[in-house]
């Protein structure tokens, strides 16, 4: 039987995204597939809500490719799984989250599968008891193993040994002929670069610019710790029906704390983090995700790789650690293409969360810090920490000198703002503070 052009596979892509979706490929997700059609490893930084996850579904749906994905959530491993049954391709969902009973019964139907999601720590224990290794030997093994949400390469090994340890295994994996495709809407350049060529060598790359033009983005800074507390209830005013607010948090205990006190004042709020029992986080997901919870006080990982519909506002209640996390999590609002905000509560004393860090997160953790003083459009700091270039938005606190056309609710937490305090201070001087500050460690 003769090979498939690259139009005949593009085309069968195609046709497989209208039938399961109502719509053919976009542009970035054409580009990206057609790359792999060649044959070549991709990188692929697509923007939040864009289609991430056709990549990988559409290769197995479409050309009987079986593809693995490394998933750095169980709730994203199960939600991936779960949207591929509900398309009509056979997912397999495998984590240690799983009972004995039902990992095998996932496994028992691994041959059969399209497509595998799986955890770090399972696919690295796959590969040392040599299982993974026996299906490749039989043919079965994976033809293309996808890295989903790959800044955590970057930004999770420092504590979680699974990322450190599955080196050896993805790049043994690849040299059987595997192909590689990394995942990412936050992952700058530098690090994509870095760890595409680590993994697999020559690749072929595919970028957006920063896009979501209606997310707006607002950084409030604020002398006291007192400020936060006043600012959120306003923040919160003026909910429409159905959508849903969600607030980051620095810290478990934060989140507990935040949700307790936002119950208190009446409103129906969760906390969501690892310290909460894996059924429990399942359960506030799928309400959030109904619109049945309304708001949710979480850590950086709740909604990664996740489109929850109608998120209208997030809010960082804490400073994030660096600009491509802030992404990350501010680009979680307005996934259905309505306007949306992304709030952050900006606090001096937050420069301190520097004495808990590495060096290498102190140098992203200024980054951040050294953008928001020298007054940078928002949105340009970010697309440039992630080795993009844009005109300013016109839409953020930095582009945007007129409150006319701010909703009611943002114009009061922004006109709580006082006038003579530390971040009106000369920029030079602002970063002068926060380099001593941050690498010092005081």
């Amino acid at each position: 039987m003769p090979e498939l052009t690259l139009d005949a596979m593009l085309s069968q892509a195609d046709a497989s995204a209208r039938a399961k979706l109502g719509h053919g490929l976009r542009p970035l997700q054409r580009e990206t597939l057609a790359k792999l059609a060649l044959g070549h490893h991709v990188f692929a930084s697509l923007p939040t809500g864009y289609g991430k996850s056709l990549c990988c579904w559409a290769p197995a749906a479409a050309w009987g490719w079986r593809t693995w994905v490394i998933c750095p959530l169980v709730s994203l491993i199960e939600d991936q799984a779960m949207a591929c049954a509900e398309l009509g391709v056979r997912a397999v969902a495998l984590h240690g989250g799983l009972s004995a009973e039902e990992r095998g019964a996932r496994e028992a139907g691994l041959r059969d599968a399209e497509i595998v999601f799986i955890s770090p720590e399972r696919f690295l224990l796959w590969w040392e008891s040599g299982r993974l290794s026996a299906l490749q030997a039989e043919g079965a093994g994976p033809n293309l193993l996808a890295l989903d949400e790959m800044h955590c390469f970057e930004e999770w090994r420092e504590f979680r040994d699974a990322y450190r340890g599955v080196f050896g295994a993805i790049k043994r994996v690849l040299g059987s002929g595997c192909q590689l495709l990394g995942l990412s809407a936050s992952l700058s350049e530098a690090h994509s670069r870095a760890w595409m060529e680590e993994f697999a060598g020559p690749h072929e790359r595919v970028a957006a610019d920063i896009g979501r033009e209606k997310l707006i983005l607002r950084v409030i800074p604020m002398e006291e710790e007192e400020e936060r507390w006043l600012l959120l209830p306003i923040l919160l005013r003026e909910i429409n029906p159905g959508d849903s607010i969600l607030i980051y948090c620095a810290t478990r205990a934060e989140c507990d704390e935040l949700s307790r006190w936002l119950g208190s004042l009446g409103h129906l709020a969760c906390a969501y983090h690892a310290g909460i029992p894996a059924g429990v986080r399942a359960e506030r997901s799928r309400a959030f995700r109904a619109g049945q919870l309304p708001f949710v006080c979480a850590t950086a990982a709740f909604g990664m790789g996740i489109d929850f519909p109608r998120v209208s506002r997030v809010i960082h209640f804490s400073t994030p650690y660096d600009l491509e996390s802030y992404w990350q999590e501010a680009g979680r609002a307005g996934r259905d293409g309505r306007l949306a905000y992304a709030i952050s509560l900006w606090r001096r004393s937050d420069i301190t969360r520097a004495r808990r860090m590495n060096e290498r997160q102190r140098g992203r953790y200024y980054d951040l810090w050294k953008a928001w003083l020298e007054g940078a459009c928002r949105k340009r700091a970010v697309a440039s920490a992630l080795g993009l270039s844009m005109n300013d938005c016109g839409t953020c606190d930095r582009c945007a000198s007129s409150r006319d056309d701010l909703p009611t609710w943002l114009n009061a937490a922004s006109s709580l703002r006082r006038g003579d305090a530390w971040w009106t201070e000369p920029a030079a001087n602002g970063v002068n503070w926060a380099r001593e500050k941050i690498f010092s460690g005081q």
